[in-house]
């Protein structure tokens, strides 16, 4: 899964459809374990047409009212927050897809 700036991650909203957006701090290790989790159903996910990148930018973050790590799936641009714990992956799966 790609790590992408907020600039590629703001085009990349606009652009497709359905995006989701995995805020992580890449200096935690929790936050690692969860994109490597996800990253070995990306199958599940890229079958649903889902764009799913990870970002490291705790500015951008705040700015959306998130705590790190966060999942944010964006549908035609709106923001919709997973509330779930990040640490269950079966959850988080289900939510995205």
């Amino acid at each position: 899964m790609k790590l992408v700036s907020r600039a590629v991650a703001e085009m990349l909203i606009v652009k497709r459809e359905h995006v989701g957006l995995i805020f992580i701090d890449d200096e935690d290790a929790d936050g690692k374990d969860i994109v490597d989790d996800l990253e070995k159903d990306m199958y599940a996910i890229e079958e649903e047409e889902l764009t799913l990148v990870q970002i490291d930018d705790p500015e951008f973050a705040e700015e959306l009212g998130l705590h790190l790590p966060s999942l944010v799936h964006f549908t035609n641009e709106i923001p919709n927050v997973y509330k779930g714990s990040m640490e269950d992956k079966d959850q988080v799966m289900k939510w995205l897809v």
